[in-house]
């Protein structure tokens, strides 16, 4: 129980987060990551960054931010 406490509290301060993905979702980003060398998480931001960016950009014109 002291471990099982103790690996939560150190989760709750890291700066990661834990996702649940389909079999094929994590077959295709796995193989994306290990064809550019990267981790996972380092292949989502690469490819999700565009259109994140968009995104933020688009919220912030909505709200008078620009």
């Amino acid at each position: 129980l002291k471990d099982s406490i103790r690996a939560k509290r150190s989760r709750a301060i890291s700066d990661k987060k834990s996702v649940d993905l389909e079999r094929h979702a994590w077959e295709m980003l796995s193989a994306i990551a290990k064809s550019e060398g990267l981790t996972l998480s380092q292949a989502i931001e690469k490819h999700l960054n565009n259109t994140y960016m968009k995104i933020q950009k688009n919220n912030a014109e909505l709200h008078g931010k620009i």
